[in-house]
């Protein structure tokens, strides 16, 4: 191995101190490179550890955004049946009063022809007794008509 000097016209000279410090160096540098390594190795599996968790949670996400998505689409299908069946209740209502309103009219008129026929009948009835009684009368007088001897 050849070694670089930084002086041109000075020769290498290595101690043996340095060359033994090197060394330890050397080898601190190799452990510290393979700790590093298996770090390294653990936090790449780590990382895909999480990423694939993520991935996963993502996954989760859109299933959960899909699934609110189909509830609220229920919930406006519900709330649309809700305003259609109250539309449809207060058309009932509404046809309901109109319906009372009618029948308190017909029978107010019910009830005005009840009584016009109540005093036509009255006066019915108070027809008849007079012609009654004057049919009594014409009996009777034609009666007594009858039996008088005619001179």
């Amino acid at each position: 191995m050849k070694v670089l000097c930084l002086f041109r016209n000075s020769k290498p000279s290595f101690r043996k101190d340095d060359v033994s410090r090197l060394s330890e160096e050397v080898k601190s540098l190799k452990a510290e490179s393979a700790t590093l390594r298996s770090s390294l190795n653990r936090e790449s599996l780590r990382f895909d550890g999480v990423k694939n968790e993520k991935d996963e949670l993502e996954n989760a996400n859109a299933e959960l955004k899909r699934s609110n998505a189909d509830l609220k689409r229920q919930v406006d299908k519900w709330q649309n049946l809700e305003n259609k069946e109250g539309t449809e209740i207060e058309k009932l209502r509404k046809e309901r009063i109109a319906l009372e309103v009618k029948l308190r009219e017909v029978e107010t008129r019910l009830s005005e022809k009840e009584q016009n026929l109540a005093e036509e009948l009255e006066l019915k009835e108070a027809k008849i007794d007079k012609f009654r009684s004057r049919l009594r009368d014409y009996v009777v007088r034609l009666n007594f008509c009858l039996h008088v001897p005619v001179s």
